[in-house]
């Protein structure tokens, strides 16, 4: 039954036209989206380019993730944990 409701309001979510549905599941999937993002996309390619173009900016400053706590929500929201 608990799966059923669940399934119920996950084709509700779904039928909304807004790409921000309101709600806290939609938040926390954004969040750790941005936040896989910034881990794996975002802050790989800055170091690259600092380190590049030779800037005096210590890259060691940029804002470290700890991914292993985001991924178990992140992986367990999608289906995957």
């Amino acid at each position: 039954q608990l799966a059923q409701a669940q399934n119920a309001v996950n084709q509700v979510e779904a039928q909304n036209p807004s790409v921000f549905v309101s709600g806290a599941r939609p938040f926390i999937l954004w969040v750790c989206g941005v936040a896989f993002a910034y881990k794996f996309i975002v802050q790989p390619f800055l170091i690259f380019l600092l380190v590049a173009s030779g800037s005096s900016f210590d890259w060691h400053k940029l804002p470290e993730l700890d991914w292993s706590e985001m991924s178990s929500v992140l992986m367990g929201m999608l289906g995957l944990g």
